[in-house]
């Protein structure tokens, strides 16, 4: 059987022709395994109905990194459990060795049963691992009653993404206190969009939130968290996976082309291009 992994954040204008594309191959075996990733339009809902008419299709409804919404203390516990089945479970089970105690609380209070063999635990408690990478864009906020859903003191991209550089920084110090174990940030950026003008792309909010984002991953650095590496991305536009289209950039070299694949596929540095050359070159000593 293929196992196709769909993760989807706010992509209603394309989930729809996505899964139904996926779901018309009819000489592979598959399962479609959904995952919302905190979304805030009507992709969940889009996933849940197809689920419900369609048993290849299985919904993983999880949150981005969040907060509780208020100091409640229900709200407060809810992030808490939020995190640790969305953040922290797989981390937890490969740096320990071990699934852990409240993961096991969570598959019996849902009826599910860990099908494995003795070996397979021998496997997880002899092979952890040295190093944590993960991907951040944003984050979310939840509370007891309302679930997950986008704080509002933060501002927002084109694409309705909030941006937290303060949420680098918080992830780093959660991340490094629980594990005690080197990070590095595989992916970090900016998806919107960029107007070509003359051969030019003045592109200085892609500057401006990277800029913002390591800054703080240099105080995390400071508090002491063992951050060695930084990728942003990505270094040249292509189609965006959450949206599938071309227009949500998030390149230093920005790709003549539109969502249907028109254009003159030329490529073209952006200023951020220029910027993060030097940033490179100075080691970011120069933010």
């Amino acid at each position: 059987m293929l196992t196709v992994i769909v993760p989807t954040y706010n992509a209603e204008p394309y989930l729809s022709q996505a899964i139904g594309s996926l779901l018309n191959e009819k000489k592979i075996e598959l399962e479609i395994l959904a995952i919302n990733d905190g979304s805030t339009d009507n992709s969940l809902a889009i996933m849940q109905d197809f689920a419900a008419r369609d048993s290849r299709v299985r919904v993983i409804d999880k949150a981005n990194q969040g907060y509780g919404a208020t100091c409640n203390p229900e709200d407060a516990m809810a992030a808490v459990q939020r995190n640790q089945m969305d953040q922290f479970f797989f981390g937890d089970i490969l740096f320990r060795g071990r699934y852990p105690g409240y993961s096991k609380r969570f598959f019996a209070e849902r009826g599910i049963s860990i099908q494995a063999e003795a070996a397979d635990f021998t496997l997880l408690e002899e092979n952890t691992l040295d190093f944590f990478a993960f991907s951040y864009y944003c984050t979310a906020i939840t509370s007891a009653k309302g679930g997950t859903c986008d704080n509002p003191l933060l501002e927002r991209t084109a694409y309705n993404w909030t941006v937290d550089a303060i949420g680098l920084r918080h992830n780093l110090n959660v991340f490094w206190d629980r594990w005690q174990k080197p990070l590095f940030i595989a992916e970090n950026g900016l998806g919107t969009f960029d107007k070509l003008e003359d051969g030019q792309i003045h592109d200085e909010y892609r500057i401006e939130f990277h800029r913002r984002h390591l800054k703080q991953l240099k105080e995390a650095i400071l508090d002491g968290v063992d951050c060695f590496g930084y990728a942003a991305w990505g270094p040249i536009d292509i189609i965006s996976c959450s949206q599938g289209e071309m227009d949500k950039r998030y390149g230093f070299i920005y790709v003549d082309l539109d969502n249907l694949g028109h254009g003159s596929a030329k490529r073209f540095r952006k200023d951020s291009f220029y910027w993060y050359q030097h940033l490179i070159q100075t080691n970011g000593s120069e933010l």
